[in-house]
């Protein structure tokens, strides 16, 4: 959260909505911030005491929680894949999935974290060879 975010906050809690989106105005992310937070900022704003507050904090979190939940649960509807199976990848002749040391079938995920530790071995065998001698 930016400070422009928080004193927004702080002034919309408070009853000065106005004065909120007078200062966020400027931003071109300004007003969405109070378009995409006003259910908690309204529910903030309505609380008379700590306590209201805290109530109305638990209950929010507990919602979100189960919306998330509930999405998490949600099968996705995602397209199929050109692949006929994951198999495929390991013994197939398609250049796109082989990794840079030519063992094929190699994921992304596994190259580029080869890749990073390749790159940081280098770095880190450069930085020594680079430092200069301390007598």
């Amino acid at each position: 959260m930016s400070c422009v975010e928080a004193i927004a906050a702080t002034l919309y809690i408070v009853g000065l909505k106005e004065e909120a989106a007078t200062i966020l105005a400027p931003f071109k992310w300004g007003l969405g911030f109070l378009d995409v937070n006003r259910e908690v900022l309204e529910g903030y704003s309505g609380a008379s005491d700590s306590a209201s507050v805290l109530r109305f904090q638990a209950s929010w979190l507990a919602e979100a929680e189960r919306e998330a939940a509930a999405r998490h649960g949600r099968s996705r509807d995602l397209p199929p894949s050109d692949s006929e199976s994951d198999g495929e990848r390991e013994g197939g002749d398609d250049d796109d999935d082989e990794g840079d040391d030519g063992t094929g079938g190699g994921a992304a995920a596994d190259s580029t974290e080869a890749a990073t530790s390749a790159t940081a071995s280098k770095t880190a065998a450069a930085g020594a060879a680079a430092a200069p001698a301390i007598a």
